[in-house]
């Protein structure tokens, strides 16, 4: 049986058009228009997303050598999609990323906004912190470290436009301050709670190992 990889990108623009466009360049480029990105952001998702692509690829054909198991194909997979996902953190903008992220929950049928009346990050994981029984004072630390991690995005973002950070010195940055978010929130919520909060995210695939 084939290695079934869940791509990234996949139907995000479905709550939109009829379907997504097979071609990677062409769903960027529509992705382009529903996120308002510019010409920089297009080159720079594209070649994040062959590199993504490239990489699933190389995996696969691994797996069919015998030269990869399928958990450990699924292992690396899982930091490839990481990997996309903290470039996608420094490509766009917060609101940007905050679009795509209810993109993908309209994909999954779970669209938050039906149920909370905005389009609005502080709402949404609001609504978050209700289902997994959040108290004032875990909402509360969440908060402060969400805008720690976003205020940390933006000096990324605007230390790689400027030449201060190379592509890749900004996606290592861009990572150390996911996983900083990370831990932040393994320790405000209890187990029970983290793993839930992990479901409920677009951009996780289920609960990550607590540390």
């Amino acid at each position: 049986e084939p290695l079934s990889v869940e791509d990234p990108l996949d139907d995000v623009l479905k709550s939109l058009d009829e379907e997504t466009p097979v071609d990677p360049e062409a769903c960027i480029a529509r992705l382009g228009e529903v996120l308002e990105l510019d010409d920089e952001q297009i080159d720079l998702l594209n070649t994040a997303y062959v590199t993504f692509r490239s990489g699933v690829d190389s995996i696969k054909t691994r797996v069919d050598d015998g030269e990869l198991s399928r958990v450990e194909a699924h292992a690396l997979i899982s930091e490839l999609r990481l990997e996309f996902e903290s470039e996608l953190q420094i490509i766009l903008t917060d609101d940007q990323y905050d679009r795509l992220q209810e993109l993908r929950q309209n994909r999954h049928a779970n669209r938050i906004e039906e149920r909370i009346g905005e389009r609005d990050r502080t709402l949404r994981w609001a609504y978050w912190m209700g289902l997994i029984g959040a108290d004032e004072t875990q909402v509360q630390l969440i908060r402060e470290a969400q805008q720690e991690m976003h205020e940390g995005m933006i000096a990324v973002r605007a230390d790689m436009r400027s030449g201060v950070l190379s592509h890749e010195e900004a996606r290592a940055e861009a990572a150390l301050l996911r996983d900083a978010f990370d831990a932040a929130l393994q320790e405000i919520l209890t187990p029970e709670q983290y793993e839930a909060l992990m479901e409920l995210r677009p951009d996780c695939e289920g609960p990550r190992n607590r540390n």
